[in-house]
C-alpha cells in the first residue's frame, strides 16, 4: 500500500460515498474551505484501488498552528486510518505544528482525549425513503400540526440561488444571529458554499410575499444534510420552519437521497433547536470522542489547560 496525494476527484468521492462518509471529507468541501484556508489530502492505494482517504485543514489559535481532521480519516481498516494519521503527523512535525485535532468516525487508538471539538458530537439521522405522506406521519404530533398549520396560513416554499435569494437568506440569518447571540460566517462564505457545493437554498414566503424562513441543505451521495437556517422571529406564529424543513426533505428524496442528517443536537447547549429537530424523528447518532495528537508538548499542555477551563 502506498500513501500519497489523491490521483483524481472521482475515485476519492466515490470511495467516501461507498463508506457513507461525511461531506466534510469530500473534494468539493475541501475546495470550498480552501477559499479561506489551507487544505491538504492524503490517500492510500493498493493495486490502484483506494483503501483510505483523509482531508485535513490548517487551523490556528493563540498557541500556534495545527492540523484539523473533520470526521475522518476514512479507511478500510483502523490500521489504514492510523497510517494516514501518522503521515499527517510527519507533515505536522516538519511544519512545526503544535498538534493534530481529529474528530473521527470511529474510535482510534492513536492520540489522547480532546477537551474541545469543532463539529457536532451528536446528530439525528432519518430514513427518508418512504412516501412523503408516511414521512410526515413519522414526525411527532406537534411538528405535523405545524407543517399543516403553516400551509393553511398560505406559506409557500421556493428554491433558488439568485442574488436576491442569497440576500434574503443572509438577512434572516443575521437576524437569527443577533437574537441568539452567536457568531456567523460572512455573506461571501455562503455565496461560495452555494456555488461550490451541491446544495439547495430554500425560502419560505408568507402570503403577503415576505420571506419568513430559509434553509440550506447540502447533498453528498445518498445523504442530505441541513447546514444553515434562519427565520423571522416576529413571524414565528406562521410556523414556517417546520414546513420549509419538510419541503426540503421531500426535495432531497426526489434527488435520490435516502437519509437526512439534522446536523447536530445538544440538549444542554441548544435545547430549543434540539427539541425542534427531534420533532422530525430519526435515530440519534453519537460520534466518538475527539482526539488530539500533541506535536509540541509544552504548547499543547497550555492549549489543553485552556480548553479545560473554557469547557
Amino acid at each position: 500500500m502506498k500513501i500519497g496525494k489523491p490521483q483524481n476527484k472521482e475515485d476519492w468521492d466515490q470511495y467516501l460515498i461507498s463508506k457513507e462518509a461525511s461531506f466534510t471529507q469530500s473534494i468539493n468541501w475541501g475546495e470550498f474551505k480552501a477559499k479561506n484556508q489551507r487544505v491538504e489530502r492524503f490517500e492510500v492505494r493498493e493495486n490502484n484501488h483506494v483503501k483510505g482517504v483523509c482531508q485535513f485543514l490548517e487551523e490556528s489559535n493563540p498557541f500556534g498552528e495545527y492540523f484539523y481532521v473533520p470526521y475522518g480519516p476514512v479507511g478500510d481498516s483502523t490500521e489504514i486510518e492510523e497510517r494516514l494519521l501518522e503521515k499527517i503527523k510527519e507533515l505536522a512535525k516538519k511544519e512545526d505544528k503544535f498538534m493534530i485535532k481529529v474528530e473521527p468516525r470511529k474510535d482510534l487508538r492513536i492520540g489522547q482525549a480532546s477537551h474541545h471539538r469543532i463539529q457536532p458530537k451528536k446528530t439525528l439521522v432519518k430514513d427518508i425513503t418512504d412516501e412523503p405522506k408516511k414521512i410526515l406521519k413519522s414526525f411527532d404530533e406537534g411538528t405535523r400540526y405545524d407543517v399543516r398549520y403553516s400551509k393553511r396560513k398560505g406559506v409557500k416554499i421556493k428554491k433558488g440561488k439568485s442574488k436576491k435569494s442569497i440576500e434574503n437568506f443572509f438577512k434572516l440569518l443575521k437576524k437569527t444571529q443577533k437574537r441568539k447571540d452567536f457568531d456567523s460566517f460572512s455573506k461571501n462564505y455562503f455565496e461560495n458554499m452555494l456555488k461550490i457545493l451541491d446544495t439547495g437554498l430554500f425560502l419560505a414566503f408568507s402570503k403577503e410575499g415576505e420571506v419568513v424562513a430559509t434553509t440550506i441543505f447540502g447533498y453528498f451521495g445518498k445523504i442530505a444534510t441541513s447546514l444553515h437556517s434562519g427565520f423571522d422571529y416576529e413571524k414565528r406564529d406562521l410556523r414556517a420552519t417546520a414546513l420549509i424543513r419538510f419541503e426540503a426533505i421531500k426535495e432531497s428524496r426526489k434527488r435520490g437521497c435516502e437519509k437526512f442528517d439534522a446536523w447536530g443536537i445538544d440538549k444542554e447547549k441548544m435545547p430549543g433547536v434540539t427539541k425542534f429537530k427531534k420533532g422530525f424523528g430519526g435515530e440519534e447518532f453519537s460520534y466518538p470522542e475527539a482526539k488530539d495528537i500533541p506535536i509540541k508538548k509544552i504548547k499543547y499542555q497550555g492549549y489543553s489547560l485552556a480548553a479545560k477551563i473554557v469547557k
